[in-house]
């Protein structure tokens, strides 16, 4: 069985068996028009990726929560991405919200994934969306990223971090590594060696760097995420990516970590044009008045506000991103509009 990195990613140095090294998309080899093996759009020479295409799962299936109703809307059942390759067409404009749970990833036990499953597939420009619980520091040497964007979210311990250049960096609870690979970046997340006997927990998220855009720069940020501000309606929030934070993406990508201070109903703004992920880190609360538990999340869209109603000490990792139309997909199935 292939092992992965430890933000989620299969080593390269392991030979292929289930895993994919970027990002850890399973690969439908094919032939571009520059003549190149690629594998889910990515040319290998480092140029804009070709149009991706479906994919199969890296997860055990598990029944769907269905979908929600919310703010008067609609919501339809496996209405996004739904499984994976299923096509979106059809659904029009209401606002939808969907419950997913996450799953063991069958590569690596220390990971679970709330996407790509068997049940629930990319929601571009999202890829991978998944939680690393490490309980003990494993090497598999630094492997690559290219034509994504990475991001992680220390919640627990402490995680070691070295890039191809050599640098080497702790990261603390709290901070944010941000990998902007329009070319190929290396490195290797493990737990920090002091942390042996305990635990390191992070979040890891990795976006498609929609390729019919302007090249982004290639970089490798690590901040601290945003001061936590308590809010009248019961909750604290800290800014861990965007505009209110210290560290920002190519894609726009805004993040909040939201945690409750008392029993309290509350109503999460969600900007136009916007589709994301909520994901319960700890406790059980409701998200659009459906009961969830950590690991579970909602991946939503077209909605004005998200709801969610939860006790002291239930906290949600709320991530957000502008849809982008994906050319190698049909219409509706990156965008409903």
């Amino acid at each position: 069985m292939r092992s992965r990195a430890r933000d989620g990613s299969p080593s390269s140095r392991i030979p292929p068996a289930r895993g994919w090294p970027c990002g850890s998309r399973i690969p439908t080899p094919r032939t571009c028009s520059r003549n190149r093996q690629v594998h889910e759009g990515i040319h290998r020479d480092g140029s804009k990726a070709c149009p991706p295409r479906g994919t199969r799962s890296t997860s055990s299936p598990a029944k769907s929560r269905g979908a929600t109703d919310a703010q008067g809307e609609v919501r339809y059942q496996d209405a996004i991405g739904g499984r994976r390759g299923a096509s979106m067409a059809g659904i029009g404009r209401h606002g939808l919200v969907v419950i997913r749970s996450s799953h063991e990833d069958i590569s690596d036990p220390t990971s679970h994934l709330l996407m790509p499953t068997a049940e629930q597939g990319p929601f571009p420009p999202f890829d991978r969306f998944a939680e690393t619980v490490a309980t003990r520091r494993i090497l598999v040497g630094l492997h690559p990223h290219l034509a994504e964007e990475v991001v992680t979210y220390v919640i627990d311990g402490l995680v070691h971090h070295e890039d191809g250049s050599g640098n080497h960096t702790i990261l603390n609870p709290g901070s944010v590594l941000v990998v902007t690979a329009h070319e190929e970046v290396r490195h290797e997340l493990t737990m920090q060696p002091s942390q042996e006997g305990r635990s390191a927990r992070w979040l890891s998220i990795v976006l498609r760097l929609p390729w019919h855009t302007e090249a982004p720069p290639t970089s490798i940020q690590i901040k601290d995420a945003g001061d936590a501000t308590e809010s009248i309606d019961g909750t604290v929030r800290r800014p861990v990516v965007g505009p209110s934070a210290r560290a920002e993406t190519f894609m726009r990508l805004e993040c909040t970590d939201l945690e409750f201070t008392r029993e309290a109903d509350v109503s999460v703004p969600i900007d136009h044009g916007r589709r994301g992920v909520a994901y319960v880190l700890r406790g059980s609360g409701m998200i659009e008045k459906k009961p969830v538990e950590m690991g579970h999340g909602a991946l939503f869209e077209n909605v004005a506000k998200l709801s969610l109603y939860g006790s002291p000490g239930f906290r949600v990792f709320l991530a957000t991103v502008p849809r982008v139309e994906n050319r190698g997909e049909s219409k509706a199935g990156g965008d409903l509009e």
